[in-house]
């Protein structure tokens, strides 16, 4: 980060921060924004539909002339995804801003869990498509563990389980136990990582 002008002397010098206060509720906003201004500073541009997405307008020498293209990056709190014939020049530029881990940087393969894989469409086109084969089974996997460890044997979680939740189903009505907070808190990293994989 750069610092501001309360360091005096200091400011505007680079510090790398070793520890940082994730507990605030206000560091997940604040992060954003530096970020938001650091993609600005390089002259890119938001999506007005997903502000994690930037692009830029670029050109390119064709032999024939100049031609424009658009280079896209993908940021998602702190993983980040360049779409460029040239990524290593354009983290390079983002890495002035904020250090990248080099044993994070490299050929796409896995992003946010997905696995990545370029292809060729019947029309001739090539297209990078999507998984999240890996980030379920991860999932489930981490659940299978959980309740094998952690709760009584007659809990298994089943291939193939009937619909818990019924079209007539009333929660207001249901008198069954309340969990224990350890459960509680595991129930909710479940029902997170549900909605983030419905999200993505």
């Amino acid at each position: 980060m750069l610092l501001d002008p309360e360091f005096d002397k200091d400011k505007s010098c680079k510090a790398i921060v070793v520890r940082a206060l994730y507990g605030l509720k206000s560091v997940g906003a604040a992060f954003r924004s530096y970020l938001a201004d650091c993609m600005r500073q390089l002259g890119y541009e938001t999506f007005f539909a997903d502000p994690d997405l930037w692009m830029k307008v670029c050109t390119w020498d064709t032999g024939n002339g100049h031609e424009k293209y658009y280079l896209y990056i993908l940021i998602y709190v702190d993983d980040i995804l360049c779409i460029h014939n040239d990524s290593d020049s354009v983290l390079s530029q983002i890495d002035k801003y904020f250090p990248l881990k080099l044993d994070s940087v490299g050929e796409l393969g896995v992003y946010l869990g997905a696995k990545l894989k370029q292809m060729q469409l019947e029309n001739g086109v090539y297209v990078w498509g999507l998984s999240r084969s890996k980030y379920v089974q991860v999932a489930i996997g981490n659940c299978k563990k959980y309740v094998e460890e952690n709760l009584p044997k007659f809990y298994k979680l089943r291939c193939l389980a009937p619909n818990l939740f019924p079209t007539d189903y009333q929660p207001e009505l249901d008198i069954s136990h309340e969990l224990p907070p350890e459960h509680t808190s595991y129930y909710q990293s479940l029902m997170g990582i549900y909605m983030d994989d419905r999200a993505r």
